[in-house]
């Protein structure tokens, strides 16, 4: 009896202990506040060159919405940040885009809007934070399976946006938020510099202690914020009040602009994919030379070496007189592309010349030059046909080109002239397209229509600003575009047509001079959209239309004499002197002339020659070109030039021999060139 009541009395026991647990339970469920859900908003933020934008430069632009920033890094990309767009905004393969809260937002979706024609294919996001990504036509959508406050976007195309559509979450009235740190400022400085980090807390009940560390101390203490830097490296700042914390990663580069090539690697590898925010220089020799991607526009990359390393120069302006071994100091911002450290594009450098070449240097800058023109010409009154003019309209209808597909074409004849044309272009933006990237883009007539008199063309509205289109004059028959991409077979370069300003149709005349029956014309920087091009032909005296008189100027000889101080021949058989002589350079042409040269003269205390123009009296092109005249000696492979050049073209040196000098004799020329708009 008495083992069943001890029984009885522990199950009731538990049983009471158990009620009171689910009395408890249900207590708790009581009490805890209401969690309403969280209200989705949408932040769109127009993405259009510099619309709206926080800050722009050549390495980032940032965009702001409400509650919503974005910012394009330049990253690894190698070319910088395009700020010229005003109806969309390029990210390029290697550039990081960032999207972050402002306010602690939580980001559930991002619909990013491309520009229209312009339509996103699989593939083209290249990884995306904590996000899945879904393509169709001009949009990307990204899904973050759990809210995000900040993603970033690299992209494997090129991708050209309009607008973002961010949909983020907002706490409900009566829902509990969670305390948060966020760490802000600037995340780099050089040795012995400080720099201060804001800790912004979020949603405590009273004001936090904020408690501060640095996990390389070696590299950079922190003490409340103030970020002291003590060597080049990378140390994390942790800002925490109780469980709560944030990191930033803070970067210190070098205090002294002069480093040895190994010190230059680690810069790139603290900047990563980033340009280091200082420019360094690095002295080393050269290892090896390489032209550019691009070395149209005279770049080259060259690799320099010291006793600890090796390091690239990458798309350096100019260089055509660098050989490998010769010791070069480069300047610029650093960088880690791809996994290649390197200076960025667009650095400069200086030679470092011996002791012998520095003395010779110093002596060859004493070395005067001069120039001095001479001409002969024809002023004849002649009885000329009357001549009419009939204008060929070209145009993407007549070429019966569409899309972007390019094709080639022949035996088309104008439907107001007797000429007929051939080519190969595309039809996009109903124009005519013609491109660079190719060697047979472009339009030559292949039967003449009479003398080529002027060209008019109108460039299409959404061709680039500053994209240009080469005019080439023959007195032969083109056979096919592909012969302007040949010297032998292109015939005179006659002008260079520019397309000025994005988003305006612009139209460019150009008045052609000399008996040019032929005419071809090809894109010299990138893609063109021609909307029509305008070929004006004089075709010769109709049926009694007669003739008429006037004044014909031809059979000239324009020379130029280049000039140098004979001091010039002391260098001869001096230590390391290999060659010394003249140089003229005129464009891109540049020519050499020592004692051994055909048409070197020694003379009344100069060396000189004269080089024939020919007769270009009305060639308005050829009368405009600057020709410059130094000394030169070439020292262990070195060319060095005299700092004291000359530089006239024939209108600069006539107006010079009236405007200044005061030659009478010289007036009619000046004349002559006054009447063709020249000065």
């Amino acid at each position: 009896m008495f083992k069943a009541k001890q029984k009885f009395t522990a199950v009731l026991v538990a049983c009471v202990m158990m009620i009171a647990s689910l009395v408890m339970a249900v207590a708790t469920l009581v009490v805890a506040p209401q969690t309403a859900v969280a209200e989705p908003q949408t932040d769109t933020i127009t993405i259009t060159g510099t619309t709206g934008t926080l800050a722009s430069d050549s390495l980032s632009i940032a965009w702001e919405g409400t509650n919503i920033s974005v910012v394009n890094y330049k990253g690894s990309s190698s070319t910088a940040i395009r700020t010229s767009d005003s109806a969309h905004f390029r990210v390029y393969v290697g550039n990081k885009t960032t999207f972050s809260s402002k306010n602690g937002e939580k980001m559930t979706q991002i619909v990013i809007t491309a520009v229209s024609g312009y339509v996103f294919t699989s593939g083209t996001c290249g990884s995306v934070d904590k996000g899945s990504v879904t393509t169709s036509g001009t949009t990307v959508t990204i899904t973050f399976s759990e809210p995000v406050e900040e993603c970033t976007i690299s992209t494997s195309k090129q991708w050209r946006l309009s607008k973002a559509a961010v949909t983020y979450e907002v706490a409900g009235d009566d829902e509990i938020p969670q305390a948060s740190l966020k760490l802000t400022g600037t995340n780099y400085t050089q040795v012995g510099g400080e720099l201060t980090l804001n800790a912004e807390p979020k949603n405590f009940e009273v004001a936090p202690e904020i408690e501060w560390a640095s996990d390389n101390e070696e590299v950079a203490t922190v003490v409340d914020g103030v970020v002291t830097a003590k060597a080049m490296g990378k140390a994390t700042i942790t800002a925490s009040a109780g469980d709560v914390e944030d990191t930033m990663e803070v970067k210190v580069f070098p205090a002294e602009t002069e480093l040895t090539v190994a010190e230059a690697l680690e810069v790139c590898a603290i900047a990563g994919d980033s340009n280091s925010p200082y420019k360094y220089s690095v002295t080393g020799n050269i290892t090896a030379i390489n032209t550019a991607y691009d070395s149209g526009y005279g770049n080259i990359t060259v690799t320099i070496a010291d006793n600890t390393g090796s390091i690239k120069a990458y798309r350096m302006e100019g260089g055509s007189d660098l050989v490998v071994g010769m010791n070069l100091t480069v300047t610029g911002n650093l960088v880690t592309y791809g996994t290649t450290p390197e200076f960025n594009q667009g650095c400069t450098y200086v030679l470092n010349l011996s002791s012998n070449q520095e003395s010779i240097q110093e002596e060859l800058n004493t070395i005067q030059s001069s120039m001095s023109l001479s001409y002969k010409y024809t002023e004849a009154t002649e009885e000329v046909a009357v001549t009419s003019e009939v204008v060929d309209t070209l145009n993407n209808a007549w070429t019966g080109i569409s899309g972007t597909n390019y094709s080639a074409w022949s035996g088309k004849e104008a439907p107001s002239s007797s000429a007929v044309y051939a080519g190969n272009c595309a039809g996009d933006k109903t124009s005519i397209q013609l491109r660079t990237n190719n060697n047979n883009s472009g339009v030559v007539t292949t039967v003449s229509g009479g003398k080529a008199t002027k060209i008019t063309v109108v460039f299409h509205a959404d061709t680039t600003a500053g994209r240009e289109l080469n005019v080439y004059g023959k007195h032969t028959a083109y056979e096919a575009a592909t012969d302007l991409y040949a010297t032998e077979t292109a015939g005179d370069h006659l002008t260079t047509m520019k397309h000025p300003t994005k988003g305006t149709a612009t139209t460019v005349t150009f008045e052609i001079t000399g008996d040019y029956e032929y005419i071809g014309f090809k894109s010299k920087s990138g893609a063109l959209y021609l909307t029509s091009v305008e070929i004006t032909w004089a075709t010769g005296a109709g049926a009694g239309e007669g003739t008429t008189t006037q004044t014909v100027y031809k059979n000239s000889d324009f020379r130029f004499r280049f000039s140098v101080s004979d001091l010039l021949a002391d260098f001869d058989g001096a230590d390391g002197v290999e060659a010394w002589g003249i140089k003229v350079s005129a464009g891109d042409k540049e020519m050499y002339f020592t004692e051994d040269s055909e048409y070197w003269v020694e003379s009344a205390g100069s060396f000189y020659v004269v080089i024939s123009l020919g007769d270009i009296i009305n060639d308005k092109a050829k009368l405009q070109t600057e020709f410059t005249v130094e000394a030169y000696v070439v020292v262990d492979g070195v060319t060095l030039t005299s700092e004291l050049s000359t530089s006239y073209s024939v209108v600069s040196m006539v107006a010079r021999y009236v405007d200044v000098l005061e030659y009478a004799d010289v007036e009619p020329l000046y004349d002559i060139l006054a009447n063709k708009g020249l000065i």
